[in-house]
């Protein structure tokens, strides 16, 4: 159930006076509700802006993201010795402003406040209104679930082999939209067999999981709780979204938002100071070397 209800603040109080009637429905439908759900949070400094993972921005960007994976853990292989999965390259590439098709979401509502109150000036020099987008979602996924292997890798395709790749499921299901695809056995023997296919699963190691993977829809979005061992995402409390094809997007933005809030550019100076009262500062949410930096910058 989405409600896609639209909100205006000017103050944290404001702010805080929502989230506590979300915290109040969700208690209700967790009553109501056997799976388990919880709230997830994305703050923009530009109201503007369409929810997009970085390398869905540009389409040269997108075109060359097998390139952009690829060349990134060849050239820095050291970086990655410890991730154990794509995914978890993913994440550390993402937190260094590599392009990826992750989006980044957060469990805090505070943090995300904290970045749509970040100041952005329009093309006409103007400041910007900032949002916080909410999600109200179950939450099953890791870095080693089958489907989040299997769209982690999805990144380890040229842009013609996604097409074709697309094109295999339209001929064996009409359509990429459907959220489940029904598989027959003689289908499934079939659609095994295509090249792209024995790629993407050769690349993912997950042959036996398939069916399962193709069941659960290329064209949907996965919530996946990150391994913390990064100090940013844990002091950002910060999960992930992971796409598969980029016609998810529209999805995205319209058919999954529980709900927006707008901070007027106005405001937002102040919001901040009243964030920083409560400890929630570049210091607090980026705990290394550049977040003293920004926050010596910012008080000073």
């Amino acid at each position: 159930m989405h409600h896609q209800a639209n909100n205006t603040v000017e103050s944290l109080a404001d702010f805080l006076r929502i989230i506590k009637e979300r915290k109040k429905i969700e208690e209700k439908e967790l009553s109501q509700d056997t799976k388990e759900k919880s709230f997830f949070y994305r703050g923009q400094s530009n109201y503007s802006w369409t929810i997009k993972p970085s390398i869905f921005r540009k389409p040269e960007l997108h075109e060359k993201e097998e390139y952009i994976t690829t060349e990134s853990m060849l050239r820095l292989e050291s970086e990655f010795s410890r991730e154990r999965t794509l995914f978890e390259k993913l994440v550390k590439m993402q937190h260094f402003g590599i392009p990826t098709r992750l989006l980044d979401v957060t469990t805090s509502p505070l943090t995300a406040l904290f970045f749509a109150c970040q100041e952005h000036i329009s093309d006409h020099q103007l400041q910007t209104d900032g949002m916080v987008f909410i999600w109200h979602l179950p939450f099953r996924d890791f870095p080693d679930t089958p489907t989040v292997v299997v769209k982690s890798h999805l990144s380890r395709l040229r842009k013609e082999e996604k097409d074709e790749l697309k094109s295999v499921l339209k001929k064996y299901f009409g359509s990429i939209d459907n959220e489940f695809l029904d598989i027959k056995n003689g289908t499934l023997c079939s659609l095994i067999r295509e090249k792209v296919i024995v790629k993407l699963t050769s690349f993912a190691n997950q042959d036996i999981y398939l069916p399962k993977i193709i069941l659960g829809g290329l064209n949907q979005v996965n919530i996946v709780r990150p391994t913390w061992n990064n100090t940013r995402i844990t002091a950002q409390q910060g999960w992930f979204m992971i796409l598969g094809f980029e016609e998810i997007i529209e999805k995205l933005n319209e058919r999954t938002i529980y709900q927006k809030i707008r901070i007027p550019a106005s405001c937002k100076e102040n919001i901040l100071k009243e964030l920083d009262y409560i400890g929630v500062n570049h210091l607090t949410l980026f705990p290394d070397l550049h977040g003293m930096s920004q926050y010596i910058k910012n008080r000073f």
